[in-house]
Protein backbone atom coordinates (compact mmCIF):
# COMPACT_ATOMS: atom_id res chain seq x y z
CA UNK A 1 0.00 0.00 0.00
CA UNK A 2 1.18 3.51 -0.70
CA UNK A 3 0.73 6.22 1.92
CA UNK A 4 1.15 9.80 0.74
CA UNK A 5 1.49 13.08 2.59
CA UNK A 6 0.82 16.21 0.58
CA UNK A 7 2.04 19.72 1.32
CA UNK A 8 -0.10 22.55 -0.05
CA UNK A 9 0.42 26.30 -0.09
CA UNK A 10 -3.07 27.73 -0.49
CA UNK A 11 -4.41 25.66 -3.44
CA UNK A 12 -1.05 24.90 -5.08
CA UNK A 13 0.51 21.49 -4.54
CA UNK A 14 4.11 22.02 -3.49
CA UNK A 15 5.38 18.51 -2.86
CA UNK A 16 4.12 15.04 -2.15
CA UNK A 17 5.96 12.38 -0.15
CA UNK A 18 4.96 8.75 -0.59
CA UNK A 19 5.92 5.73 1.49
CA UNK A 20 5.44 2.06 0.71
CA UNK A 21 3.75 0.14 3.49
CA UNK A 22 3.06 -3.59 3.41
CA UNK A 23 0.22 -4.93 5.55
CA UNK A 24 1.07 -8.49 4.53
CA UNK A 25 3.96 -8.51 7.01
CA UNK A 26 3.84 -7.81 10.71
CA UNK A 27 3.74 -4.27 12.08
CA UNK A 28 7.36 -4.49 13.24
CA UNK A 29 8.60 -4.86 9.65
CA UNK A 30 6.87 -1.60 8.71
CA UNK A 31 9.22 0.31 11.03
CA UNK A 32 12.37 -0.81 9.23
CA UNK A 33 14.39 1.95 7.54
CA UNK A 34 13.92 0.45 4.05
CA UNK A 35 10.73 2.50 3.70
CA UNK A 36 12.41 5.43 2.00
CA UNK A 37 10.26 8.30 0.71
CA UNK A 38 10.44 9.54 -2.84
CA UNK A 39 9.10 12.74 -4.33
CA UNK A 40 6.56 12.86 -7.14
CA UNK A 41 5.54 15.75 -9.36
CA UNK A 42 2.27 17.60 -9.34
CA UNK A 43 -0.58 15.35 -10.54
CA UNK A 44 -1.92 16.16 -13.99
CA UNK A 45 0.96 18.38 -15.03
CA UNK A 46 2.54 17.14 -18.22
CA UNK A 47 0.07 14.32 -18.95
CA UNK A 48 -0.75 13.96 -22.65
CA UNK A 49 -4.16 13.61 -24.29
CA UNK A 50 -6.15 10.60 -23.00
CA UNK A 51 -3.81 10.26 -20.00
CA UNK A 52 -4.34 10.94 -16.32
CA UNK A 53 -2.10 11.09 -13.25
CA UNK A 54 -1.65 7.70 -11.56
CA UNK A 55 -0.20 8.29 -8.06
CA UNK A 56 0.93 4.67 -7.75
CA UNK A 57 2.51 4.58 -11.22
CA UNK A 58 1.16 3.59 -14.62
CA UNK A 59 0.80 0.00 -15.76
CA UNK A 60 -0.48 0.49 -19.30
CA UNK A 61 -1.28 -2.22 -21.80
CA UNK A 62 -0.26 -1.66 -25.43
CA UNK A 63 -2.35 -2.59 -28.47
CA UNK A 64 -1.88 -6.26 -29.29
CA UNK A 65 -0.42 -7.14 -25.88
CA UNK A 66 -1.88 -9.65 -23.49
CA UNK A 67 -3.36 -8.18 -20.31
CA UNK A 68 -0.63 -6.68 -18.16
CA UNK A 69 -0.08 -8.04 -14.66
CA UNK A 70 1.08 -5.12 -12.54
CA UNK A 71 3.46 -5.92 -9.68
CA UNK A 72 2.35 -5.02 -6.16
CA UNK A 73 5.31 -2.79 -5.43
CA UNK A 74 5.73 0.87 -4.70
CA UNK A 75 6.37 2.79 -7.92
CA UNK A 76 6.82 6.46 -8.69
CA UNK A 77 3.66 8.28 -9.78
CA UNK A 78 3.29 8.75 -13.53
CA UNK A 79 0.85 9.57 -16.30
CA UNK A 80 -1.12 6.58 -17.59
CA UNK A 81 -3.90 5.92 -20.08
CA UNK A 82 -7.46 6.71 -19.01
CA UNK A 83 -10.15 3.98 -18.83
CA UNK A 84 -10.69 2.01 -22.09
CA UNK A 85 -7.47 3.40 -23.62
CA UNK A 86 -4.24 1.56 -24.41
CA UNK A 87 -0.81 2.55 -25.64
CA UNK A 88 -0.56 2.45 -29.46
CA UNK A 89 2.81 0.77 -28.85
CA UNK A 90 4.92 0.44 -25.67
CA UNK A 91 5.73 3.99 -24.55
CA UNK A 92 3.53 5.47 -27.31
CA UNK A 93 0.42 7.66 -27.16
CA UNK A 94 -2.86 6.42 -25.67
CA UNK A 95 -5.57 5.31 -28.11
CA UNK A 96 -9.05 3.90 -27.51
CA UNK A 97 -8.99 0.10 -27.58
CA UNK A 98 -11.36 0.09 -30.60
CA UNK A 99 -8.64 1.90 -32.56
CA UNK A 100 -6.06 -0.81 -31.88
CA UNK A 101 -7.22 -2.76 -34.95
CA UNK A 102 -6.05 0.09 -37.22
CA UNK A 103 -2.69 0.23 -35.49
CA UNK A 104 -2.19 -3.53 -35.72
CA UNK A 105 -3.70 -3.81 -39.24
CA UNK A 106 -2.71 -0.69 -41.21
CA UNK A 107 -5.12 0.14 -43.99
CA UNK A 108 -8.17 -0.93 -42.01
CA UNK A 109 -10.52 1.98 -41.24
CA UNK A 110 -10.28 3.46 -37.77
CA UNK A 111 -13.53 3.11 -35.78
CA UNK A 112 -14.98 6.10 -33.93
CA UNK A 113 -18.16 7.27 -32.25
CA UNK A 114 -19.49 10.09 -30.14
CA UNK A 115 -17.52 8.61 -27.22
CA UNK A 116 -14.42 7.44 -29.14
CA UNK A 117 -12.83 10.45 -30.86
CA UNK A 118 -10.58 10.25 -33.90
CA UNK A 119 -6.89 11.14 -33.69
CA UNK A 120 -5.72 14.64 -34.63
CA UNK A 121 -6.23 15.44 -38.32
CA UNK A 122 -9.25 13.15 -38.75
CA UNK A 123 -12.99 13.45 -38.20
CA UNK A 124 -15.70 10.86 -37.48
CA UNK A 125 -18.04 10.11 -40.40
CA UNK A 126 -21.71 9.19 -39.98
CA UNK A 127 -20.71 5.58 -40.75
CA UNK A 128 -18.50 5.53 -37.62
CA UNK A 129 -15.05 5.61 -39.23
CA UNK A 130 -12.26 8.17 -39.00
CA UNK A 131 -11.60 10.08 -42.22
CA UNK A 132 -8.65 12.37 -42.93
CA UNK A 133 -9.45 16.01 -43.48
CA UNK A 134 -8.98 17.03 -47.10
CA UNK A 135 -7.02 20.23 -47.53
CA UNK A 136 -7.24 22.09 -50.83
CA UNK A 137 -3.71 23.07 -51.77
CA UNK A 138 -4.28 24.76 -55.15
CA UNK A 139 -5.26 28.44 -55.24
CA UNK A 140 -8.84 29.12 -56.19
CA UNK A 141 -9.62 31.51 -59.06
CA UNK A 142 -11.48 34.63 -58.08
CA UNK A 143 -15.16 34.41 -59.06
CA UNK A 144 -16.26 36.46 -62.06
CA UNK A 145 -19.14 38.74 -61.07
CA UNK A 146 -19.44 40.39 -64.51
CA UNK A 147 -18.58 43.91 -63.25
CA UNK A 148 -16.22 44.66 -66.19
Amino acid sequence: MRVCFTLFLSTVLLIQFCYCVSFEEDVESERKPDLVPHIVGQPGIGCSQYEEWKPCGACDRACGQSPVICPKKCRKGACGCIKDYRRAFPGGPCRHFLQCSDILNPGQPLKCSRYVPCPYGRYCTNAGFCQKYWIWTEPLDAPDFGDD
